[in-house]
């Protein structure tokens, strides 16, 4: 698989050959994304890349909808390791090699795990990409400020629903002693993470 390469996104005033075409309607033009381009809600914003930029159809992005194809790309290397690592182990259980069981079942676990945290990191960075803008009430935040606001609120969530998963889980599918330790647990943990989400919202500026 190859990475998509990129470059800068020119300014008119670099592209035309004669300065006078530059009226003061294109000089103040800017490319915009194309994401979104043929949906009921394109993205706003001024492209600052060309995707693809060595192919014959180079694709103006955004900041924030570039970081998406990168993150993009990096799941998909994942994907691919998943399946390449479970092929490895159905080879090695069926030459019964337990040595080599062994280690093709930790790269694939290890495989699952980093997959599972790309594509956690690429709905964070559509979440960002594709919010509209915001008003005054909330901080002008960088991109890496915005991503971990929001994973630390995904976190938050998560412990929620999987509370919630435990708990509605029917009496006798699971032992009450492990339920009753598991939400105390979890409990536990959001508190923990609601904390820390807080705290970090105040040190952005966030108004309470």
């Amino acid at each position: 698989m190859t990475e998509h390469a990129k470059e800068r996104v020119p300014r008119p005033e670099e592209v035309l050959d004669d300065q006078a075409e530059l009226t003061p309607e294109l000089r103040s033009a800017a490319l915009r994304c194309r994401a979104g381009s043929s949906t009921q809600a394109p993205c706003p914003r001024q492209a600052t890349t060309f995707l693809d930029a060595d192919s014959g159809y180079p694709y103006p992005l955004c900041d924030e909808h570039a970081r998406v194809q990168e993150l993009v790309g990096k799941s998909r290397y994942w994907d691919t390791a998943v399946v390449v690592s479970e092929d490895w182990l159905r080879l090695a259980r069926a030459w019964e090699h337990h040595g080599l069981e062994q280690m093709a079942a930790w790269a694939h676990e290890k495989a699952k795990a980093e997959f599972l945290k790309a594509e956690v990191r690429v709905d964070l960075a559509t979440d960002i990409a594709d919010a509209p803008r915001k008003g005054d009430e909330r901080p002008n935040l960088t991109r890496e400020q915005d991503e971990e606001l929001r994973r630390l609120m995904m976190r938050s969530d998560a412990l929620t629903n999987a509370y919630t998963t435990i708990e509605d889980i029917p009496e006798g599918q699971i032992r009450e002693d492990v339920r009753r330790r598991m939400l105390g647990v979890l409990v536990g943990e959001h508190e923990l993470a609601e904390e820390e989400a807080s705290r970090y919202k105040e040190e952005l500026g966030f108004k309470k």
